[in-house]
Formats: structure tokens, sequence, C-alpha cells
């Protein structure tokens, strides 16, 4: 009886093991295969994209500018707006401001986005000039520089005039030496600005006016 027992209470303990065996591999095969589902507050994983691309501009000119008058028609093609007011850089008249006074100040910036948000870039015909906007994402103010590979040294152009909040748009040269740009003042109105850089001189300083205001200014003779 007791052999009969003892090999019943092992066939018994076999057929246990045997069914728990049996259960365990039926549940590791039905667990489901989690995956990670990003929270709302999860903080996004930083990118190295850029944050602008640049455009170009203008395709750079060689235009031969021998008079005021030259210059004046040459502007009015490169920035068709309905009505421009005087030109602040001609001889001094007593009710009409003098053209902003020019800086040009040395700076160790290059077009590099990953440092500044470029905008506009534009290079003179010879290709020994460039120009670009650009600003620091923390604070975008635009500002205007000019890297010139005659002299290895790249200069940011500021003016008695400008505004530090208001975009700088439309940067073009209209020869090896002679960039022209705008700046807006509002919605409406810009500024138009003509540099020798060269001479480092302003060549050509206005306001544009909308249509209804076409009217107020006193109009280029």
């Amino acid at each position: 009886m007791n052999r009969i027992a003892i090999a019943g209470w092992f066939i018994l303990t076999l057929f246990v093991a045997a069914c728990q065996s049996s259960k365990q591999v039926f549940i590791s095969t039905e667990t489901p295969i989690l995956t990670s589902t990003p929270l709302l507050y999860d903080t996004p994983t930083p990118t190295t994209t850029k944050l602008i691309t640049p455009k170009i501009t203008a395709t750079p000119i060689l235009a031969n500018i021998n008079t005021d008058d030259d210059l004046k028609h040459l502007v009015k093609q490169l920035y068709p707006f309905p009505c421009i007011g005087y030109n602040y850089a001609k001889a001094p008249v007593s009710d009409v401001n003098h053209a902003s006074k020019l800086n040009f100040i040395e700076v160790d910036i290059h077009p590099d986005q990953k440092q500044y948000w470029v905008s506009e870039i534009a290079d003179n015909i010879d290709g020994n000039r460039q120009a670009f906007v650009a600003c620091k994402p923390e604070l975008c103010q635009d500002k205007i520089y000019v890297q010139d590979d005659k002299s290895q040294k790249v200069y940011e152009i500021d003016w008695e005039a400008r505004m530090p909040w208001r975009p700088i748009q439309w940067i073009t040269w209209i020869n090896n030496d002679t960039l022209a740009f705008l700046q807006s003042a509002n919605p409406d109105h810009a500024s138009i600005i003509v540099i020798n850089f060269e001479r480092k001189e302003v060549l050509y300083q206005a306001v544009i006016y909308p249509d209804y205001a076409c009217t107020t200014p006193t109009p280029i003779p």
C-alpha cells in the first residue's frame, strides 16, 4: 500500500508541476508589449534644424550711377512704391533734416544659423562683399552686416535714424560698392537707405508713403 501511495503521490506531483509549467508559458505569451506614450507635459526633444532659411533678396547688378537722377530712377525701379519723399542725402534744405550719419563697427559675426537668425543675404556682383540681416534669437532686433573679403573683416552698419525694433528688408547691391535696403516704420511706411560702402556715406535716404499719403510728403523733383 505504501508503495502504491508513494507512486500515486509522485505521479500527482509531476502532473501539478506540468500544469504550473504550462500555465507559466501561457501567461508569458499573452503578456502585451508596452510602448511608451509621451505625456502632455513631456519636454520635447531639442532638434538641430535651422531656425530660419535666409532668402536671397535680389540679383546683384552693376549700375552706372553718374547723377542724382540716375540714382533716383534706379531706386524707383528697385522699390516700386506709390510715393517716395524727399531725398535727405541731397544738398541741405532749411526745412529738411540731413541724411543720417553712418557708423561702421567691426564685429566678429558671420551668417551662422546656429548662433543668429539670418533672414536675408545679398552678394555684390564681384562676390567679394556679402551683406546679411541677422539678429540674436533671444532678442531679435534686426541689424545689417557686410562681410568684406578685401579687408577680411565684418562690419555692422548703423545709422543715426535706425529704429532697432523695426525689420530691415530687401537688401541688394546696385554695384560693387553701393548697397540699398529698406527699414519699415509701420505697416504703411518705410525708409529707403542707399549707402556707398567704400566711401562710408549715405547716397540716398527717403521715406516711402502709401497711396493715401502721396499728397502729404514733398515729392522728389
